[in-house]
């Protein structure tokens, strides 16, 4: 286990198995984007290693971490910079060295997605929708929000006026007791009585882009439907391969599932294919999980503010997602 004072080593995939040589085509095609979107995948690594292992890691541990996937020092250090400046991050420093956590809005914004991106997309409904009035507000606060409500399924029905068939309360209450406060009016209506108004219907696959998603999703499985097929051949993962794998396999499923608006399966379009993507990417996350905390319980560094050994968090996660 790496000691105070030492530093992290990054982890590599040696392209050895069939697992790892996927592994590592896939690092390529990553690191070969353009934009490097880092703060995205920071944010990432926050939600699923960081916040379940006390929360704080040092910019070092983060700079190491990120280098598999073609990051380099400086864009790791804007980004996190920048994160900070937009309230998901908050800083600290012991002697000479900067340490870094999710900011209690940060924290709040990724628990409502968090039971998006491991929680299952089926769900029932009972005819009624939330809307929300947005109130005058600075127009790039506006934007944010419109923005953070597409992420929770609203979609625009009038001037200033969102609406979803799914409200997440919680959620809307992180929005109001957030850093900037969201100047909102919510109300749950039933249009038209229990069944859903057809033109109501067409506004929403519209208005949230529910195409672009389908085929987001169709594209997931597609692309790790063979890490599923090389993983479950491996009696025993190893374990680079298995964490950096797992920071991909998250990353891309989040990207997409923050922008599915998981309606009730009663709007569900035809052959929707969110529930194969959540139980691919459950069943691969599940098996790669043992490997992936095994490594980070040994090369993440102890000292103030240190990573422990994570609390079942992550075993926890993608349940009901099958074998």
């Amino acid at each position: 286990m790496t000691k105070p004072g030492e530093q992290c080593t990054a982890p590599r995939i040696r392209g050895k198995s069939r697992f790892e040589s996927i592994g590592a085509q896939m690092l390529e095609q990553f690191g070969a984007q353009r934009p490097l979107r880092a703060g995205s995948l920071i944010v990432t690594v926050f939600g699923d290693i960081v916040a379940v292992r006390g929360g704080v890691v040092w910019m070092g541990s983060l700079i190491q971490l990120l280098k598999p996937f073609g990051l380099s020092e400086r864009l790791v250090r804007t980004a996190v910079h920048r994160l900070v400046g937009e309230g998901w991050l908050e800083s600290r420093r012991v002697g000479r060295r900067s340490y870094y956590r999710l900011s209690a809005d940060g924290s709040a914004r990724f628990d409502v997605a968090a039971r998006k991106i491991y929680g299952p997309p089926q769900t029932r409904w009972d005819g009624r929708w939330s809307l929300i009035q947005i109130l005058r507000s600075p127009a790039a606060g506006r934007e944010r929000l419109k923005r953070e409500l597409g992420w929770l399924g609203y979609t625009t029905i009038g001037p200033g006026l969102m609406a979803s068939p799914g409200p997440d309360r919680d959620a809307i209450s992180a929005l109001r007791n957030g850093d900037n406060g969201a100047r909102i009016i919510d109300w749950i209506a039933t249009p038209g009585g229990p069944g859903t108004p057809e033109p109501l219907r067409r506004l929403l696959e519209r208005g949230l882009a529910l195409a672009e998603v389908g085929t987001r999703y169709a594209e997931f499985v597609d692309r790790f439907a063979a890490v599923d097929i090389a993983s479950s051949r491996l009696r025993v993962l190893p374990s680079d391969a298995a964490l950096l794998t797992r920071i991909l396999l998250i990353h891309e499923y989040r990207r997409i599932v923050l922008r599915d608006p998981r309606l009730p399966l009663e709007l569900w379009p035809t052959a929707w294919p969110a529930q194969q993507a959540f139980e691919l990417c459950g069943r691969i996350y599940r098996r790669l999980c043992p490997a992936s905390e095994a490594w980070l319980d040994r090369n993440l560094p102890i000292a103030p503010g240190h990573l422990p050994v994570a609390d079942g968090g992550p075993a926890g996660r993608f349940a009901g997602a099958g074998q």
